[in-house]
């Protein structure tokens, strides 16, 4: 469950666990995540810090198998894996799939060197490697990549664990996409000089295909929609792709329609969420171009959240 508890009582809640080192840092006003990163880490004295959700429950062990792999000097970040309650809604199950693929290819990084980027549920960095970000930063995307910049490794690690809730609905999840995308954008667009495989080697190409190439997704989708109805009466294959692809679109259209139905078949869900993504980034990146920046919000798996 979530915390839903007035500031005053969060303060004597706190109050009651500050002989065993909890503290509370209180903004005067609402700033943003970055913004309560920046003040926190002005106040934590620890050698390892870890970041959190406010909804993401951790593993009993989460905290020790986090900071184990510190152990290496070449260590300066470990993300952690979040997992899903099991899934009851068409959303939460497609979230669910698309998040196992996406540990997967953590994996991979991991192995080759450090992952693109972190997790804001669970990771955890060397105090000493922190650089205060700018207001409007994806912190979990920026303050990983600072710390590759700095010469250090950013690892995987699946057996820290936590565990949340998925977002309740497919608008919702779509309004958080394209917030996490246009941030995201916008924090490539400052670091360019990490996609320099010559500096950074392998890392720059891990970065280019996760994530760039991932974002203009919807453009390539695009071309290859507009490049097939041009080929579509050359041959029989070209005809048969093209009814593949309005296929599948079809199907994320019936999937659109039903997308507020608690249960829908996989058949439909799967296309409908693919598209719905691609969708959310080619939003993210227009508004990022047109200057629109997210400095707050409230969050999509909160009643009501944008």
């Amino acid at each position: 469950t979530e915390l839903r508890v007035a500031p005053r009582v969060l303060l004597d809640i706190v109050r009651e666990y500050e002989g065993r080192g909890v503290g509370l840092v209180r903004m005067t006003e609402r700033g943003g995540k970055t913004v309560g990163l920046n003040a926190a880490l002005r106040e934590a004295s620890g050698e390892v810090v870890v970041f959190s959700d406010a909804n993401a429950m951790y593993r009993r062990d989460a905290l020790r198998r986090l900071a184990a792999p510190f152990a290496d000097p070449a260590v300066g970040a470990v993300v952690g894996e979040s997992t899903y309650h099991d899934s009851e809604t068409a959303s939460e199950a497609s979230e669910s799939l698309y998040w196992r693929y996406e540990t997967a290819i953590k994996r991979l990084e991991s192995e080759t060197g450090s992952v693109v980027g972190g997790d804001g549920a669970i990771y955890a960095i060397r105090r000493s490697l922190y650089v205060p970000m700018r207001a409007d930063a994806l912190s979990d995307f920026v303050n990983p990549l600072q710390i590759v910049k700095s010469g250090h490794r950013c690892l995987y690690e699946p057996a820290a664990q936590s565990v949340e809730k998925a977002a309740e609905g497919f608008d919702r999840e779509f309004r958080r996409k394209v917030r996490i995308v246009n941030r995201a954008w916008r924090a490539m667009l400052s670091m360019p000089e990490l996609l320099n495989p010559i500096r950074y080697g392998f890392f720059a190409v891990k970065l280019f295909s996760h994530k760039l190439l991932r974002w203009l997704v919807p453009l390539f989708l695009l071309l290859l929609l507009v490049t097939n109805l041009a080929l579509a009466g050359r041959a029989p294959l070209y005809a048969w792709t093209l009814a593949a692809q309005l296929g599948f679109y079809a199907l994320g259209l019936a999937g659109h329609a039903l997308r507020r139905r608690e249960h829908m078949p996989r058949l439909l869900s799967v296309p409908y969420y693919f598209s719905m993504v691609n969708i959310a980034s080619a939003r993210g990146i227009l508004e990022a171009f047109k200057g629109e920046t997210y400095t707050t919000w409230t969050t999509a798996r909160a009643p009501g959240g944008r």
